[in-house]
């Protein structure tokens, strides 16, 4: 009796061994798949932080740069100028060397075939750029802030609100991320954009300049 006691209970102890092991490999796989959603989640809110950041400054620059640009267009070296300042201060950056007065210096008149320029700088990292004239098919204009990343298509339809294109600066930000948590997931980096479309026209009481041209997404 003892015998077959003894004989009766190895297969069950082998059995639960192998339960044992079996469960550790299947704890061990979501471990890591729990650690990689945590990591992906930790690096999404850096980069809506960064958007978020760059748009505030992005519309404090638009907004500064077409007040200074004047309803005709004719200061667009000042507007550059004035939108630069206004994106560093709202970020906290040290002055950059911008090339406002090479890109839109000299004698400039504005008409609907004037192409656009851009000036740019960079600052603790970002990118700041400044375009002029701004063309109602612009992604600047059309194309809500978004992470640089394949997918559906967002739009913004023109409105006539939005005024002619020689009243129209843009002020964009770009920001290069490295991302510390998802490169488990073998994503390294991604850049981000925030951008806003300042337009110089008389909207408020009183004559006051400057809408701000919102963007929000349709789809």
């Amino acid at each position: 009796m003892f015998r077959l006691d003894r004989v009766g209970l190895g297969p069950v102890a082998g059995r639960r061994k192998d339960d044992r092991g079996a469960y550790a490999v299947l704890y061990a796989m979501l471990v890591v798949v729990f650690i990689g959603l945590v990591a992906l989640v930790l690096d999404l809110g850096l980069l809506r932080m960064d958007r978020r950041t760059n748009r505030a400054a992005a519309d404090a620059a638009a907004v500064a740069g077409s007040a200074a640009l004047g309803q005709g267009g004719n200061s667009p070296v000042k507007a550059c100028q004035d939108a630069m300042r206004y994106a560093e201060i709202s970020l906290g950056s040290t002055a950059g060397g911008d090339n406002c007065e090479s890109v839109f210096g000299g004698a400039i008149t504005c008409t609907d075939a004037t192409a656009p320029a851009t000036a740019s700088e960079v600052v603790d990292g970002r990118t700041i750029s400044v375009t002029w004239p701004v063309l109602a098919g612009s992604p600047l204009l059309t194309d809500p802030d978004r992470e640089r990343s394949a997918g559906t298509a967002l739009t913004q339809p023109i409105s006539g609100r939005d005024g002619d294109q020689c009243q129209r600066i843009a002020v964009q930000i770009s920001q290069q991320r490295q991302l510390a948590f998802a490169a488990i997931w073998s994503w390294s980096e991604v850049t981000t954009y925030s951008h806003s479309v300042g337009l110089a026209d008389e909207g408020g009481r009183g004559g006051s300049i400057s809408p701000l041209i919102a963007l929000h997404p349709t789809i």
